[in-house]
């Protein structure tokens, strides 16, 4: 089964509450299948639900902050089951969570902890890769060190390819390769260069997307989500070249070019 694409709404970030239901459709209208929520807006969940129908977009999952996986884990759930969504993501870690390697391994014990019961609820964890996530730690890489403190079946990775192409230390395919049952979810995202973390629209950059697309097909990733991080107030134009450079990548990939 081939993956479905979305878009992370951080991506419009910029962009007034009150144009939320209409953003959805644009978004649509651009190519996208689903949506990655990054906040709700201020809207109630039967809001999002019926703003998601009349837009005819998938919820593909939300990014949580650490904090309320923590602390408020079972209304996360709730929420994810009413919207449909499958995935629970945590998108970053402060500093003092990844300050030395004891801090990182009680990271990996808190999304062992969080992961087996978001399972428990059908549901699926994973944690998505910042540049730091490349750091290493006593020759370990930070997100090396989670996955092999954590067991395969209940924390996953959403692979950042912007932050791992940069990043210097390992880059999208070697870790695909070692991480094969652990990468269900990429973030396609495309920095300047390899050291110039610069956002640009996906083909615009460093990433080189067809074999990272055919690597993830391979593995039977579930969801392709586009994410684009630039300042402008207006990231349309921008989030729309990076849907086609995708859609393309994907023609490509399935051609085996």
């Amino acid at each position: 089964m081939r993956a479905r694409n979305a878009v992370q709404l951080y991506s419009f970030r910029n962009n007034p509450k009150e144009d939320f239901p209409e953003l959805l459709k644009r978004i649509r209208s651009m190519g996208f299948e689903g949506v990655e929520f990054a906040g709700y807006y201020g809207y109630s969940m039967q809001e999002i639900r019926s703003f998601l129908e009349d837009a005819g977009l998938i919820a593909q999952g939300a990014h949580i902050s650490y904090e309320s996986l923590k602390e408020d884990l079972d209304n996360t759930i709730e929420q994810s089951i009413y919207l449909s969504q499958s995935y629970i993501i945590c998108p970053h870690l402060e500093p003092e969570y990844r300050k030395d390697l004891d801090a990182v391994l009680r990271v990996a014990e808190d999304f062992a902890s969080i992961g087996e019961k978001v399972k428990e609820a059908g549901l699926t964890f994973g944690f998505h890769t910042e540049y730091y996530h490349f750091d290493s730690f006593g020759g370990r890489m930070l997100s090396e060190i989670i996955l092999d403190e954590t067991d395969p079946e209940t924390v996953k990775i959403q692979l950042d390819t912007g932050n791992g192409e940069i990043s210097g230390n390992m880059r999208c395919l070697p870790f695909m390769d070692k991480y094969p049952d652990r990468c269900e979810l990429l973030h396609i995202k495309d920095y300047k260069a390899v050291g110039d973390d610069e956002p640009v629209a996906v083909g615009d950059g460093v990433l080189d997307l067809v074999p990272v697309i055919m690597k993830g097909n391979a593995l039977g990733c579930t969801w392709y989500t586009v994410e684009y991080e630039g300042e402008e107030n207006d990231v349309s134009p921008a989030v729309a070249r990076s849907i086609k450079a995708l859609l393309d990548a994907e023609a490509a990939a399935a051609s085996g070019q």
